[in-house]
């Protein structure tokens, strides 16, 4: 199996001749069906079908038996990365670019240097700090936890009606999980997102990207 990660130009035109699965990190849902539309557009200039090919976008989920307690759970992981360490990451994540002349507490600054590393990843953290006017702690919290994938807290339900509406709508083919800690947090949002399809009666094709979600979580893979 091939399998590619990244979202340039290049990146994008040798995935859509020879991927078989995809890796990104979309934060939105219109990120994702963005992406989605133009990878999958592409594999007909290669004679290939777009089932040929899965995307799935990084999803961490908090869960909790309430929204509150998922949104206390989030608070507390989020109270445990010190600030210093979340710049860091998000250094690394926007290509390992010097952030230690910037002030931690202004916007992330316009004229960031492109790197060799994701473009997309790096365009999406951008999009999310100008959308929300948040400043660059603020995103390096945000980024820290999942280090620049999607997450999403709340009950099984919501997050099966998340998990839903991103492949109902061409965001995804499923999903590549990844526990927010390990390794008690696979095995909970494995067995609490099955229960939620089982109580949700969700949707053939719900039923089918979230167990596939969950059996990738459950086994670690």
């Amino acid at each position: 199996m091939i399998v590619q990660a990244g979202g340039s130009d290049d990146m994008i035109a040798v995935a859509a001749e020879f991927a078989e699965v995809i890796f990104c990190a979309p934060l939105t849902i219109e990120q994702a069906r963005t992406f989605y539309g133009r990878i999958k557009g592409e594999m007909d200039k290669h004679g290939r079908a777009p089932e040929e090919m899965k995307i799935m976008p990084g999803l961490s989920a908090i869960v909790g038996r309430s929204e509150t307690e998922a949104n206390e759970k989030y608070e507390y992981l989020q109270s445990l990365i010190h600030p210093v360490v979340a710049r860091e990451i998000l250094s690394m994540v926007l290509g390992n670019i010097d952030l230690t002349r910037y002030d931690f507490d202004a916007p992330l600054p316009e004229d960031l240097p492109l790197s060799n590393a994701s473009r997309s990843t790096f365009e999406n953290v951008r999009d999310m700090a100008r959308k929300e006017k948040l400043s660059m702690r603020q995103v390096a919290m945000r980024v820290a936890g999942a280090r620049a994938k999607s997450v999403i807290r709340g009950t099984p339900q919501q997050i099966a009606d998340h998990m839903e509406e991103w492949f109902g709508k061409d965001g995804c083919d499923g999903f590549n999980i990844m526990p927010p800690y390990l390794p008690a947090g696979s095995t909970i949002s494995s067995s609490w997102w099955c229960r939620s399809c089982d109580a949700a009666a969700c949707s053939a094709a719900s039923m089918k990207a979230v167990r596939c979600a969950s059996i990738s979580a459950s086994s670690g893979r």
